[in-house]
């Protein structure tokens, strides 16, 4: 409780000594209320309600082209402590129009648009999203150009491999991400390199597609991953397809993922896995004023299979998770400025 009181009268201070210079002051929460059934048996541990996400965002312009960025994962903060919950503590300096330069620890650039969306936007993920460890430490470049619609980010990092607790090992993470906009096509494609032992590392090679037709959007990920000292393209892989329709203040959804490893060594799905998720939901914005409450419901099933002395994964198959809850931010900036 100290730490979370510390949290907020940071936040205010920051406000008090010059409010205006503030971008970003957000408390996001979901709550929802589930029922899971494996084989037609109901998992009484994994049903009814639950506060599942809880996070504060804050960012402000600290001069010209300075930016403080920091966000907290607070629904994590007393089960892996300030360090582990922390998800972004970062400097960024706008060189110019075209070149940015950041460092602290940041959202770990790996393609596909399933790893770009916010937690607290997931009603489904695929076990390659469950599996990463999206924010590390590090520095990254970025070189904005074609009139701003095109991006090339250079990051490099502690190897996202190494979880939270594992701070001192010097094993080295590598992304380049080349994000595109270009009409209703976009791209989110990465090549990523990440140490695992001693000069040894995985591959993975990301291509997210993005085709937006204004009302109806769909997300395409392709990834594959590869041991390098026995490399083989799409011998471990993850495909995840996103489909939304939008009305105005309706959308409905259906996702479909599936990960497979041909028994090859990836420190993200485990080998013998080949395990489908496929998820139909809705989101409702009940208040034209007020678009940042949300009602959902979502339904997943799943089928497959995968090596129990491995590991497990989110969902056995023949797994059925219903759920409806609350999405909601509170943008305190908006709040103050009435």
């Amino acid at each position: 409780m100290k730490k979370l009181l510390s949290i907020i009268l940071m936040a205010a201070t920051v406000m008090s000594v010059k409010a205006v210079s503030l971008e970003e002051l957000n408390l996001k929460s979901r709550l929802h209320y589930g029922q899971e059934f494996t084989e037609g048996e109901r998992m009484p541990d994994l049903s009814g309600f639950s506060l599942d996400y809880v996070f504060f965002d804050l960012s402000a312009n600290l001069c010209d082209g300075l930016t403080f960025t920091y966000n907290q994962n607070l629904s994590n903060l007393f089960d892996y402590g300030f360090w582990g919950s922390l998800e972004q503590l970062k400097l960024n300096y706008d060189i110019n129009d075209n070149w940015s330069i950041s460092a602290g620890k940041m959202f770990n650039l790996m393609g596909g648009w399933e790893m770009d969306k916010e937690d607290i936007d997931h009603y489904a993920v695929s076990e390659f999203w469950n599996n990463s460890e999206i924010y590390t430490p590090g520095i990254e470049v970025d070189y904005n150009f074609n009139n701003e619609t095109d991006a090339l980010c250079l990051q490099v990092t502690q190897s996202p491999l190494l979880g939270y607790y594992t701070w001192g090992r010097d094993l080295m993470g590598y992304n380049l991400m080349w994000y595109g906009e270009h009409d209703w096509f976009q791209t989110a494609y990465s090549f990523n390199v990440y140490g695992y032992d001693k000069a040894k590392y995985e591959n993975l090679i990301t291509l997210g597609n993005r085709f937006d037709f204004e009302d109806f959007v769909l997300e395409l990920d392709i990834t594959s991953r590869a041991d390098m000292e026995d490399y083989s393209l799409f011998k471990s892989f993850s495909i995840v397809a996103d489909a939304k329709y939008n009305f105005e203040y309706l959308t409905l959804g259906l996702k479909y993922s599936f990960d497979y490893n041909d028994n090859v060594n990836d420190m993200y799905i485990m080998p013998g896995t080949s395990i489908h998720y496929a998820t139909a939901q809705a989101e409702y914005k009940p208040f034209k004023n007020y678009q940042d409450l949300r009602l959902y419901a979502a339904v997943t099933t799943s089928f497959g299979k995968y090596d129990v002395e491995n590991s497990g994964v989110i969902y056995e198959p023949k797994t059925i998770r219903a759920m409806v809850g609350l999405n909601w931010n509170v943008d305190f900036l908006n709040m103050f400025n009435k």
